[in-house]
């Protein structure tokens, strides 16, 4: 791998980490004053950053699908290299093989909740992440460490 290539590759991992650790410092702060986080997407492209903020992906099937045409619709204009979204999820229980189990708007057995970190290119999963977390019986939040999981594991967006 030449210099200028491996320089590009930690630019965009340095790029990478940096979005999702300000997002999910973002929606640690939202989900701890008692607000929803709405799902964020960043759009990477080569003149830099598109955010933008998908409710829809909670919604029904009808609505959904409208708010991913329009994602795809700005993944076309801006002819992206990657995508990063950011959601609150309820989850399940983990399975041996480190699975665990995702859903956008029906709860899990035991109301477990989860932020979720999905870095796409095209078609391709590039990598997959999770941050667990529930509220203590005095209302605090208690959130476990971030952790890059196995790309293909979970999700449905």
């Amino acid at each position: 791998m030449s210099l200028r290539r491996k320089v590009t590759v930690m630019n965009v991992k340095d790029q990478v980490n940096k979005l999702v650790a300000e997002s999910l410092s973002d929606a640690r702060s939202v989900i701890e004053e008692g607000g929803t986080w709405e799902p964020l997407v960043h759009i990477v492209h080569s003149l830099g950053v598109k955010s933008m903020r998908a409710p829809g992906l909670h919604a029904g099937p009808v609505v959904k699908a409208k708010q991913l045409d329009e994602i795809n619709h700005q993944l076309d204009l801006l002819e992206e290299q990657f995508v990063i979204r950011v959601s609150d999820v309820w989850i399940g229980e983990d399975t041996p093989d480190g699975f665990v189990a995702l859903s956008w708007d029906i709860p899990f057995t035991g109301h477990r909740k989860a932020l979720e970190v999905e870095v796409t290119a095209c078609c391709d999963r590039l990598a997959w992440g999770i941050q667990k977390y529930m509220r203590s019986a005095d209302g605090k939040v208690l959130f476990e460490e971030f952790q890059w999981g196995i790309p293909h594991a979970s999700s449905g967006f």
